[in-house]
């Protein structure tokens, strides 16, 4: 057996044990549909685009539902604490010493 074909076999098996990243959210409902999709990164062994766009819906409802626990907390109110926001630059370059990145076209990141 060609060895893409075990590894692709390993990976559907973990989508459905406890190890499953949708296990902790209770969305043992999806069929995530494995395989060889065509992405905009090329050919790659992943879930559905139906299901990627499932699980991004539940994602971003999820996000908003905690956004508003937060916020019954008072955690997002005017009297929430907020970050320092950023810190002026001293002609120096970057302070902190890491370098800055930004997202490419392909959604990887790239630093100049």
């Amino acid at each position: 057996m060609p060895i893409l074909s075990v590894l692709a076999m390993l990976f559907y098996y973990l989508s459905f044990t406890q190890l499953s990243a949708w296990h902790p959210y209770g969305w043992e409902d999806l069929d995530l549909r494995h395989g060889f999709h065509v992405t905009k990164q090329g050919l790659r062994y992943t879930i559905s685009e139906a299901a990627r766009r499932e699980v991004l819906g539940r994602l971003l409802k999820l996000n908003h539902e905690r956004y508003a626990e937060e916020e019954t907390m008072g955690l997002h109110g005017k009297g929430a604490k907020k970050g320092k926001g950023k810190r002026k630059n001293s002609g120096k370059g970057n302070e902190t010493g890491k370098r800055q990145g930004r997202v490419g076209e392909q959604g990887e990141l790239v630093f100049e």
